[in-house]
């Protein structure tokens, strides 16, 4: 039972560390960016689609929460 606890609270206080999850997406990839700051997550997840996205196209942010 004290594990469990322990577990509990620990996963509670990790789920708090970041405000923002944020998803890009191109027609062939998908980028994700976890920031406290809104901006920052957008642009991460951005910055992960770009790299995976060949020159022709574009990403797109489709989600933040």
């Amino acid at each position: 039972m004290k594990k469990l606890a322990l577990a509990l609270l620990l996963a509670s206080s990790v789920s708090n560390t970041y405000a923002w999850v944020c998803t890009a997406q191109s027609p062939s990839a998908v980028g994700q960016g976890i920031s406290p700051f809104l901006n920052v997550a957008q642009e991460r997840a951005l910055y992960e689609c770009m790299i995976r996205t060949p020159g022709w196209q574009a990403c797109y942010i489709v989600s933040c929460y």
